[in-house]
């Protein structure tokens, strides 16, 4: 928390923010900042509110709370009188009032906890343009961010679009990797959702596993019967250990590209090389693509239909 009793010897301007043509000096920490009251009220509805313009055209502070509900204390008129920002870093105000200006001090693609920063800032002190800067850009790369407060966010901020990429995420995160603060961010519908389909996504993988798909025999195979034995011992031996190993968690894509490195026994090559054709343009694997989008689709209706 700033120290609002600290000495005028200790402080010193912003380098590129303690602007000679400012009308207001603000102070945050140890740093000074010598800003213009349109910019501020133009960029934030809490800055606006501190400042009351009379008949007489003359700009006088008036005391505001925050969004967090600390006072806001000064005139601003020069350095010995600064508008005292309390429990701020320089360090969280600095990327968010630069924005003020049109400065950023990071190009894209912005780290997480920078737009956790604005986002924070800009509920603090009502700032709408920052708040769509944020959104927009968490919303273009979803995927830097964990899917529970993703799923919060969404909530937040109805943003529907993050709906599809979080449930996404969260179908590859074991349950037991979500804390008590996760399930509390996605709430209970998300998570029984969750929960159902992992549940018929294991066992069509289990099906997949252990069902080798039919085989068509090739007019130049010589032992059909030994072929289809050798096709099924090592799809069960193969691809059925590869889905269902529990140590290691394979995309049927990567299960299948190591699969077709295996060993075939006596099956015929014409034989062999139908097989692995059909199972590759065949729907097996892509069974729960219309699933899990039916499910994202149904989820986000009922979410953004109902209070949380």
């Amino acid at each position: 928390m700033a120290d609002t009793n600290i000495p005028e010897l200790l402080t010193s301007p912003h380098p590129t923010l303690y602007l000679e043509d400012g009308t207001h000096v603000l102070q945050v920490e140890h740093t000074l900042y010598k800003l213009h009251r349109h910019i501020l009220c133009k960029f934030s509805q809490t800055f606006k509110d501190m400042f009351i313009v009379g008949t007489d055209e003359k700009v006088n502070f008036h005391n505001v709370q925050d969004g967090l509900g600390s006072a806001l204390e000064g005139s601003g008129a020069n350095d010995s009188c600064p508008i005292i920002i309390p429990q701020i870093t320089c360090v969280e105000w600095d990327p968010f009032i630069s924005l003020a200006y049109g400065i950023e001090y990071v190009e894209p693609p912005y780290k997480p906890q920078l737009l956790r920063n604005w986002l924070n800032m800009s509920k603090r002190f009502q700032s709408a343009s920052v708040t769509r800067k944020a959104l927009h850009a968490i919303a273009s790369r979803p995927f830097s961010f964990p899917p529970a407060e993703l799923v919060r966010l969404a909530r937040e901020y109805e943003m529907e679009e993050l709906i599809r990429p979080a449930f996404r995420m969260l179908l590859d995160t074991p349950l037991h990797e979500l804390n008590d603060n996760d399930c509390q961010m996605i709430g209970w519908r998300v998570y029984r959702e969750l929960t159902l389909v992992k549940e018929a996504i294991t066992i069509h993988r289990k099906i997949v596993a252990t069902e080798a798909p039919k085989l068509t025999h090739s007019p130049e195979c010589r032992n059909n019967e030994l072929c289809t034995q050798d096709w099924e011992g090592i799809w069960w031996n193969g691809m059925g250990r590869l889905l269902m190993d529990p140590y290691i968690s394979l995309s049927y894509d990567e299960a299948f590209r190591r699969f077709q490195t295996l060993e075939f026994g006596e099956m015929e090559v014409v034989c062999k090389q139908a097989a692995l054709q059909r199972v590759d343009e065949g729907q097996a694997f892509l069974h729960t693509v219309p699933l899990v989008s039916a499910t994202i689709s149904r989820l986000t209706a009922l979410l953004f239909a109902e209070a949380w």
